[in-house]
């Protein structure tokens, strides 16, 4: 497994779509939903707190059955994360390297974020393609891509 640091980019506008779900239907669809060839998975929650002038980030990783739990912490951010797929981005690697995590291929997951206006619409995403900045190689995500369109079809009813 190659992990991708910042002299990579996105080469595409990406993947998505909002839906309207309560927590527990999340949680319920997260654990039902993904596809076993690619499992097991996690939710890395990136939890982000004013600290003065400055803003520090958490992450935070579980499994996904504990996405309520994760909701309780004011966590609203996430990232899909397969094993099989990603087993060298564990939280500390990430921390300690600088890594972006969409870059890689993980599905961002945004729930449940207050904004002026109240709670923003949630949403899920990815970033399917990316190319070095100097040698233009390119990269396509395709199996983590297949995992989004579990999710989006299990997400249709929320849609």
């Amino acid at each position: 497994m190659k992990v991708y640091n910042r002299e990579w980019e996105r080469r595409t506008q990406g993947r998505g779509f909002d839906f309207e779900a309560t927590d527990e239907q999340i949680q319920t669809i997260l654990c039902s939903a993904l596809p076993d060839e690619y499992g097991p998975y996690t939710l890395i929650g990136i939890l982000t707190v004013l600290d003065g002038h400055n803003f520090t980030r958490t992450l935070i990783e579980a499994p996904v059955d504990e996405f309520c739990d994760l909701r309780a912490k004011n966590i609203w951010k996430f990232c899909i994360k397969s094993h099989k797929l990603s087993r060298k981005l564990t939280v500390p690697f990430v921390k300690k390297n600088d890594i972006p995590l969409g870059g890689n291929g993980l599905i961002n997951l945004q729930h449940g974020r207050v904004c002026r206006r109240g709670v923003d619409v949630s949403s899920i995403g990815m970033v399917d393609k990316i190319a070095h900045k100097e040698t233009w190689e390119t990269v396509d995500h395709e199996e983590y891509y297949k995992i989004f369109k579990c999710l989006k079809k299990a997400f249709k009813p929320y849609r």
